[in-house]
């Protein structure tokens, strides 16, 4: 298989779609609870995607209708399983170049059974051993961890909390996934001194910051910059969206749909610019099941499901007792290459990006269609 992420086969609106899952994800988990402070977090869109992909193989009516439409709109099935295999097959090609590990895992009642189709759709469109038979009473959840936690060679751990399976749970969706770039250079460790990150009007923090002067992609409106640093072999990058006031990310969040991200990546122009970034790690725990039914998919929760060609079960309707997805995000000064720690001097250069107030984040492909990872940096 081509290694190109962008040789996948679209649908002429797949994309778009995914792109605007992506955004609606990150507004649906970007306020902290009971406050009106953003909150700093990373999601995989690509991971939920698959899983949910997953699932809708074996939905009926309602049921699958609603999962349709948020992940894949007028798409028909085959075409939307067929991208999701796809983007399955290009995460898995990424493990060979980068710091990455995922697992996905559908979990289901062991006396509910699994229908021999429905594992045969997984195992065509999404490889064997994502579905699994479980017994959802006493310890289980400490199994559901060590399962992910060997999948992902100990990079996730602890992806389930023990609250969250009882005697009622009947199917349990999980994804777990770490990355770590590297870049085609080093960010010298010389060049890394703490800088003012602006959080809030009245709260400011000082944190450690990536300095590099280079040729990236790039954007600026009145509204916004947008970077887009190549990791080291040019399949994935990392594009920051940074609003030009600095406490607008979530105004600018709200107006961005995916056909409007994916526009302002294509105009995106190779420039020198001096970029100043925070270096952070994030590690992030979803509980998705809200979020998911304020974006419309609301039957798949409750007791009108329709998963009959998953089970045949007759005593009562499976329904998704929850969706959990475990993601961690990194990035350092670590490149494949050295590069002289006095390139790092700012010097009068036209085009500047300081990031330093918040800002939202992708790891995709050079064009935005896929997006792996998704995220909101606040400073903490």
């Amino acid at each position: 298989m081509n290694s190109s992420v962008s040789s996948l086969a679209f649908h002429s609106g797949i994309s778009g779609v995914q792109a605007d899952f992506a955004l609606k994800i990150l507004r649906a988990l970007m306020w902290r609870k009971d406050s009106a402070n953003l909150l700093s977090f990373v999601i995989s869109p690509s991971c939920l995607s698959i899983v949910l992909s997953m699932v809708h193989g074996g939905a009926l009516g309602e049921t699958e209708q609603e999962i349709r439409k948020l992940l894949g709109d007028d798409v028909i099935a085959a075409q939307f399983h067929f991208y999701a295999h796809q983007l399955l097959q290009k995460l898995i090609d990424h493990k060979q170049n980068y710091a990455l590990e995922l697992a996905n895992k559908i979990f289901v009642k062991k006396e509910f059974g699994v229908q021999n189709e429905f594992r045969l759709f997984v195992d065509t469109h999404f490889g064997q051993n994502h579905v699994e038979l479980v017994d959802f009473s006493g310890h289980h959840g400490k199994n559901i961890n060590k399962l992910m936690d060997f999948l992902t060679r100990r990079k996730v751990q602890n992806c389930v909390r023990s609250e969250t399976i009882g005697k009622f749970t009947n199917m349990l969706l999980v994804s777990a996934i770490s990355f770590k770039g590297k870049w085609p250079f080093d960010f010298y460790s010389t060049c890394i001194h703490p800088m003012r990150f602006h959080i809030s009007e009245t709260l400011q923090k000082d944190i450690g910051m990536l300095h590099s002067i280079g040729t990236f992609k790039y954007l600026d409106n009145f509204d916004f910059q947008l970077l887009g640093i190549p990791f080291f072999d040019a399949e994935l990058f990392l594009f920051i969206l940074l609003p030009r006031q600095q406490f607008n990310l979530a105004n600018l969040l709200a107006k961005l749909t995916g056909q409007m991200l994916l526009k302002i990546v294509a105009q995106c122009t190779e420039k020198e610019i001096y970029v100043n970034i925070p270096k952070f790690k994030l590690e992030s725990e979803h509980y998705l099941k809200e979020a998911l039914k304020s974006l419309g998919i609301v039957h798949a929760f409750g007791g009108r499901a329709q998963f009959g060609k998953i089970t045949k079960h007759t005593l009562s309707n499976i329904s998704i007792s929850q969706i959990v997805q475990k993601a961690i995000f990194e990035i350092d000064e670590e490149g494949k290459e050295h590069v002289n720690a006095s390139n790092c001097r700012s010097t009068n250069f036209v085009f500047k990006f300081i990031a330093d107030h918040p800002f939202a984040f992708f790891v995709a492909n050079g064009t935005c269609e896929n997006i792996m990872m998704a995220g909101i940096f606040v400073g903490y």
